[in-house]
């Protein structure tokens, strides 16, 4: 698998030889994952030049590994977290 990487974006081969173009970024407060690493899907291209064509400001460099990160749930409620607000529970 080759990686692209660029600040906030990265663009990785799929296993079926297309590229993902991915913007790295956290979730925001108010979500249950609130401060994690976020890997949002932003487009997929038949080889890196498509991908660079259609983000022309995008300088590459390559890594050797994916960026996907598994996440983690507390079991506590963060100090925000109302349940009356929503009718929800932790």
């Amino acid at each position: 698998m080759k990686i692209i990487k660029q600040g906030e974006y990265t663009l990785e081969q799929a296993e079926d030889g297309d590229w993902n173009l991915y913007k790295h970024d956290v979730y925001e407060r108010g979500s249950v994952l609130e401060g994690q690493p976020r890997r949002s899907l932003r487009g997929f291209y038949k080889s890196p030049t498509d991908a660079l064509n259609a983000n022309p400001l995008i300088y590459i460099d390559v890594l050797d590994h994916s960026t996907k990160v598994e996440h983690q749930m507390s079991d506590v409620p963060p100090d925000w977290f109302d349940p009356l607000n929503a009718g929800e529970e932790w």
